[in-house]
């Protein structure tokens, strides 16, 4: 039986990349609808992003470790730069085609333990990179609301 890749337990120590992937408007694409079925599937598809969907992407990668996920979100590390990019893809492209309206958005950067920048551990400080990469790639395309409306206006 195949099982999951495992999350790693330690911060890698080398230099490589990092990848956050993330989903945002959960709430909003959770309670879309006030049927209690389309709660549940909308739930059950958020958690296939970090779940299902990066486990089958990782197996593609297998240079790709997992060192943290929870339902919408998960930490990636790879000593170069394209496999993370073929996981973020994978993920992304199966939540446009499974769950519309769902975002799910990623970025990768470089990473090395020993950069830290004042009032930053270096963790923190690639964290924060991420983020703001993330909101970046994220304001580039439209709103899910307006691309996968579900009431008539």
């Amino acid at each position: 039986m195949n099982q999951p890749p495992a999350v790693s337990s330690s911060f890698p120590e080398s230099a490589g990349f990092l990848a956050l992937l993330e989903t945002s408007g959960n709430q909003q694409y959770v309670f879309s609808s006030n049927r209690l079925r389309d709660n549940l599937g909308a739930s059950h598809l958020l958690k296939q992003v970090c779940g299902a969907w990066l486990d089958q992407a990782v197996r593609s990668e297998t240079a790709v470790d997992v060192l943290y996920r929870t339902s919408g979100r998960a930490l990636l590390f790879c000593s170069s730069r394209s496999p993370l990019e073929a996981v973020i893809a994978s993920v992304t492209m199966e939540a446009l085609v499974r769950a519309p309206g769902l975002i799910v958005t990623g970025a990768v950067t470089g990473w090395d333990s020993s950069a830290a920048v004042p009032g930053f551990t270096a963790l923190g400080a690639v964290l924060r990179t991420l983020g703001l990469e993330i909101d970046r790639v994220a304001g580039e395309f439209p709103l899910s609301a307006g691309r996968f409306q579900r009431l008539p206006p």
